[in-house]
């Protein structure tokens, strides 16, 4: 791999600022709280309220990332010809590795002389 981009998901814990500064891209996971109808991005909430929600007893539940998502964040950094490092939320607690794989499949065909590899943390 020469010019190559680490990506990851926002299950990494890191904040999206913090991800932009070191120039990592990332697809966001959403998570609510049973009780809510309202959907949240990282970054949305700051981790002080999530914790004290947590702490209230509300119980967070979160969505993986689905293969197109992973598409549609991939493919331009696939275009201007950088092959892509994937550091993923682990299988043992999500399927979003799962589709980000299926993505790399997907656009291993599009794409040939481009590398996705995919790294499952878990």
């Amino acid at each position: 791999m020469k010019n190559f981009t680490i990506y990851t998901d926002s299950a990494c814990d890191i904040s999206p600022a913090l991800l932009s500064e070191w120039g990592v891209a990332y697809s966001s996971l959403v998570f609510r709280f049973e009780e809510e109808e309202k959907e949240y991005l990282n970054g949305e909430m700051d981790v002080g309220t999530f914790y004290e929600k947590m702490r209230e007893g509300k119980s967070a539940k979160t969505s993986a990332i689905n293969s197109e998502l992973f598409c549609r964040g991939f493919e331009p950094i696939l275009q201007k010809g950088e092959d892509i490092l994937y550091l993923g939320f682990s299988s043992g607690l999500s399927t979003t590795y799962n589709s980000a794989r299926v993505a790399s499949v997907q656009l291993a065909e599009k794409y040939p002389e481009r590398k996705i590899i995919t790294i499952d943390t878990l």
